[in-house]
């Protein structure tokens, strides 16, 4: 069956376009698959669609082509002005990001480098860094615009390029008709193409649905949608700390610069004294510092286990004196505990005295300790034998105590003392003495720590063997600022001090009360004249009155506080004894209370090895506080808290996968623009007008029917999809043409695009001459 098109007139207009002849006229026939054995099928096609599955096609573009309608094949750039500038921003923004992710941009470092511009704090500094972070949040506008745009991208790229793989003819492509529409529909966008290529889930899948160029596109859209879920997978952003403005702390005493002048007082005695009668084992210290394993120990407590106890230092809201034994090395600083110098490098000196108190045997005492020249000796007693309780009490430091065991130096210095005591009590009714004889040991380690820092996690450097050099060009690091007023090296210090010998005649002994004016004592000579000195708590009764009613007796306020007790605070055995506050009474009732407080040295060892690691600490706070008065302090500590900036965080390895994978992706992007954009295109992309001109190309063979089974119909298989040319004189591009589209030849056209897409109708028109019926011939395509 056929159907005759009626015939159409002919007219041309200014531009020498020819209309349609009437006397040309094509012959359509139903194609093979609309064929079937049903004659209801045959009845309606006939009856009711005969209009649409049986028409005469006038070919009028063919009437176009014939009188000579031509032109050259273009080749397409805006493919590569759509990729450049996406390949520069991406570049640009990953660029930017992976950098700041190390340093800063406008700067050397995040962090203060001293050895740069004016100290390492150059004016404007901040503001650095500030704009630092504006090129960062203008990385990440360009990271969120470049991950938006991957996919349209890469999508119209491809498109672009299917258009050249598909008019390489059948040697190269080799194209079905089913291949040329998925690539048309851009079927690497579309999940339901992946499930088509999936072996077994449709017959012969990967043969029928699949092309070289498919497989491309599949894995290079693949490849820029997963940049973006890595980069946030691998990226992150944090706030550090940038510099700003440096604050300084100053009048901080060096150890290394201790005076050599030999005038002294015995203030550092005094204080101490009064330190330890009002000094709580529960109150916090703020400079005593915890040492580095502090928080550790206390997160590891098991506070939910009934027999663990926790340290009252972790109970507390501060480090207190309640267990220094149970902290990592304490020592004392003068800055406080919780101090952080920030972005800058700080270093200030620390000692750390740790004393042991143990019980000894009697021949383990000194013999004759008040006979060494220079030694620490007390002997005291009840200054009466009327009172309910006797005691006595022996201190003796059998060394040359007149000679300062500090060292004028910035290194590590240690040193140890030693304190013996014999204590005797003789209890009413009993048959004899009682003697305990005890030795107190305090070992002092004393040098420079770095102060707690962003560097370092806020957490207090370990003591140097070395003293730092404080000033910037010494070896403290990038990050150290100048701590000294006047620039002196350690070693340039003699490391010897003079002190004032105490003077003797021959008819004079030795009185241990002279040490009181030694110059940098140890701590635990200081406690020992704090407790046992001229002036200590022991000595008092002997300066009271023998008798209440004395006339000389001072009992006006008889309630009232004498003096507080030491250690009352400190230790929990002499504390119970409630002898805080000692009252007014005459020299007997005095007795009874210090008897109770000396018997009190024969507690437990722990907690007195505790109480006096606690007064040692007061030892050295009252020394460094009250240094002699011709000491110099020329230390100064810097600290800037910095600001917030907001960087991101990324590891080396992170950079390197996203730099890999990012480059790939480029490349095959440029890579795919340049196929797209330097060869000669027969149109600009495969999409829909493409297809609707291939269609008309094979009206013959698919007519507008119902089709949703699409992969039902084999035809789409069995023909060709790739373009072709099937022209002789002039290109006729043609579905399944058996010659290759090639550039410089002139191929028939629309009218819209015999000028090309440069240049005027002059220079860009090409007319064919006039010629008869059989002269055209070869120009025509074949019949349909």
């Amino acid at each position: 069956m056929s159907t005759t098109v009626s015939p159409i007139s002919e007219h041309s207009n200014e531009d020498g376009y020819i209309a349609p002849r009437a006397q040309d006229e094509v012959l359509v026939t139903d194609p093979p698959f609309l064929h079937t054995e049903s004659s209801n099928d045959r009845n309606l096609f006939n009856d009711h669609g005969s209009s649409r599955s049986q028409k005469t096609l006038t070919n009028g573009y063919k009437e176009t082509i014939s009188d000579g309608t031509t032109t050259t094949l273009h080749r397409s750039g805006s493919v590569l002005l759509l990729v450049l500038p996406y390949v520069i921003v991406a570049i640009f923004a990953w660029a930017i990001t992976a950098v700041l992710a190390f340093r800063p941009i406008t700067t050397k470092s995040y962090k203060l480098e001293v050895n740069g511009s004016d100290d390492g704090y150059p004016l404007k500094l901040h503001s650095r860094y500030v704009q630092n972070e504006r090129w960062f949040e203008a990385a990440r506008v360009l990271e969120s615009i470049v991950t938006t745009l991957t996919i349209p991208v890469a999508s119209a790229v491809c498109s672009s390029a299917a258009v050249i793989f598909a008019q390489r003819g059948k040697g190269s492509s080799g194209l079905s008709m089913r291949q040329t529409m998925i690539l048309a529909n851009r079927g690497w966008l579309d999940l339901s193409t992946y499930g088509s290529l999936i072996p077994g889930a449709r017959e012969k899948a990967w043969k029928r649905y699949a092309s070289t160029f498919l497989v491309i596109a599949i894995l290079l859209n693949l490849l820029g949608g997963i940049i973006g879920p890595l980069q946030q997978i691998f990226l992150s952003t944090t706030n550090i700390k940038t510099p700003t403005v440096p604050t300084t702390i100053t009048n901080l005493h060096d150890l290394a610069m201790l005076s050599s002048d030999p005038d002294s007082d015995n203030s550092d005695v005094l204080f101490t004294r009064q330190a330890l009668t009002t000094a709580s084992r529960n109150e916090p210290q703020s400079q005593l510092w915890p040492g580095i394993n502090f928080n550790s120990g206390c997160n590891e407590l098991n506070l939910m286990n009934a027999h663990e106890v926790a340290p009252m230092a972790c109970e507390s809201n501060g480090i207190t004196f309640g267990n220094m034994s149970q902290l990592d090395n304490p020592f004392y600083a003068e800055l406080p505990n919780d101090f952080n110098s920030g972005v800058i490098r700080q270093f200030l000196p620390r000692i750390n005295s740790t004393a042991t108190y143990q019980n000894i045997d009697k021949s383990n005492f000194p013999a004759n300790c008040s006979d060494f020249e220079g030694a620490f000796f007390a002997d005291l007693s009840n200054t009466t034998d009327i009172a309910p309780s006797f005691w006595a009490l022996q201190a003796c430091m059998p060394a040359n105590l007149t000679k300062s065991p500090w060292k004028a130096t910035g290194d590590r210095q240690d040193f140890s003392e030693e304190l013996y005591l014999n204590i005797s009590g003789l209890d009413t009714g009993s048959a004899g003495d009682t003697q305990l004889y005890y030795k107190i040991v305090v070992n002092t380690t004393a040098g420079f720590f770095e102060l707690p820092n962003y560097m370092n996690g806020g957490i207090a450097g370990p003591l140097l063997d070395r003293a730092p050099t404080l000033h910037p060009n010494g070896a403290c690091g990038d990050a150290c600022e100048e701590q000294e007023l006047n620039i002196i090296e350690a070693d340039q210090i003699s490391g010897k001090l003079k002190y004032r010998r105490a003077e003797t005649s021959n008819n004079t002994s030795w009185n241990p009360n002279q040490l009181e004016a030694v110059p940098n004592k140890g701590p635990l000579l200081t406690i020992a004249l704090a407790l046992f000195g001229r002036g200590s708590y022991p000595t008092i009764p002997s300066t009271l009155p023998s008798n209440k009613d004395d006339d000389n007796s001072n009992n006006e306020a008889p309630g009232s506080c004498v003096t507080l007790v030491p250690f009352s605070g400190l230790s929990d055995v002499i504390s119970w004894q409630e002898l805080q506050c000692q009252r007014a009474e005459d020299h007997s009732g005095f007795d009874v209370d210090v008897s109770q407080w000396i018997q009190g040295f024969g507690a437990e060892a722990a907690d007195l090895s505790n109480t006096f690691t606690a007064a040692a600490f007061l030892a050295n706070q009252a020394w460094f506080q009250n240094m002699d008065r011709n000491t110099i302090a020329p230390l100064f500590v810097e600290f800037d808290p910095g600001a917030d900036t907001q960087v991101p965080v990324i590891s080396t390895a992170g950079v390197v996968v996203i730099s890999i994978l990012l480059g790939l992706f480029l490349s095959g992007l440029l890579a795919m623009a340049m196929y797209a954009a330097l060869t000669p295109r027969w149109t600009s992309k495969l999409d829909a007008w493409a297809m609707m001109r291939i269609g008309a190309e094979m009206s013959d063979k698919f007519p507008l029917a119902v089709a949703n089974n699409v992969d039902g119909v084999k035809e789409l298989d069995e023909m060709p999809g790739w373009i072709g040319d099937d022209g002789d004189v002039v290109g006729m591009i043609a579905v399944g043409g058996s010659d290759r589209v090639r550039g410089g030849r002139r191929y028939a056209c629309y009218p819209a695009d015999r000028y090309g897409t440069r240049g005027p109708p002059e220079a860009r028109t090409h007319q064919l001459e006039p010629r008869s019926d059989t002269a055209l011939e070869p120009l025509r395509r074949r019949d349909v």
